[in-house]
């Protein structure tokens, strides 16, 4: 049985100021984006699943076990990226991983094994003997991943892990968590939509400190039906209508501007309605939230 329970959470660091507020979620095994804005309270709500922190009130349980009272039993089966690895610039990759290996009570040819897989999944194995302080940023990164995978975890948290990476690098690390898929569960957060399109098989959306709609990506695509409009407009007119409208992307091609909006309602007088990407799916919800309309 794999089960993460997260039973009303609120953190309070400050009379009125709340980074969480009263979180209710039942998480099983697959892949879980964990989609906000920065400050929507992403950070907070990972580290404190990992254990790391503790909230003001309510509970945190793996398979019935209070995370808070026996943190071991949640850390032995944890893979935990945060945000900014931390490295030793002066040991290799593979030291490096050897030594987090050893942290995290593997050892002899299961560590070796380990080691060696890490490497590969994140494509690391050719520069496994160079020192850190030789890496690049997103290298670094790809470093941070394949130290959370080394005990196999049951639970992978990942806090924004595609930053720093480059495109090709981040196609790659969708790959990596798509074929990680099985009896586990991986919380992914990210700020990037894209990040979590195609592995995802459910979203949690974070706005303001709640959670503002959960689901699967196809019901966010329906329930966001409706409200994505596409049109064309002249420059200048574009420039008065992106101040009043919540544009999602503007493509110019000669004398006018290919344009697409996220509106509850027709937003002007030549927009046709149109299919919602992922991403505007996400504007909408996270519009209506903020209008004080109750999404579908």
């Amino acid at each position: 049985m794999i089960q993460l329970d997260i039973n009303g959470v609120s953190k309070q660091y400050e009379a009125k100021r709340f980074a969480l507020q009263d979180i209710s979620l039942s998480l099983k095994p697959g892949i879980i984006g964990l989609v906000g804005p920065n400050g929507a309270g992403k950070t907070t709500l990972l580290t404190m699943l990992a254990a790391l922190n503790r909230p003001t009130r309510g509970t945190v349980t793996w398979n019935g076990i209070n995370i808070y009272k026996q943190p071991k039993v949640l850390r032995a089966v944890l893979g935990f990226v945060p945000q900014g690895v931390g490295y030793y610039p002066q040991l290799s990759a593979r030291e490096f991983l050897r030594y987090f290996g050893e942290l995290k009570g593997v050892r002899g040819k299961l560590l070796d094994e380990r080691v060696e897989y890490a490497l590969e999944m994140v494509h690391l194995t050719a520069d496994a003997k160079r020192r850190l302080k030789s890496f690049s940023g997103g290298m670094i990164q790809r470093v941070g991943i394949a130290q959370a995978l080394l005990n196999d975890p049951q639970l992978l948290i990942l806090d924004e892990p595609t930053v720093g990476l480059d495109p090709a690098e981040r196609i790659h690390f969708r790959e990596v968590i798509a074929a990680l898929q099985g009896e586990r569960l991986v919380i992914l957060s990210t700020h990037i939509i894209t990040d979590v399109e195609a592995t995802a098989s459910d979203l949690v959306l974070l706005q303001e400190g709640k959670v503002c709609w959960q689901g699967s990506v196809s019901a966010l695509l329906e329930a966001a039906a409706g409200t994505t409009w596409e049109m064309q407009l002249s420059p200048e007119e574009f420039e008065r209508f992106r101040l009043e409208h919540q544009v999602s992307s503007a493509i110019r091609f000669g004398d006018a501007m290919a344009v697409r909006v996220v509106a509850q309602e027709r937003p002007h007088a030549q927009a046709q309605v149109t299919t919602a990407s992922l991403e505007e799916a996400y504007l909408a919800i996270t519009t209506l939230q903020k209008a004080g309309v109750k999404a579908v």
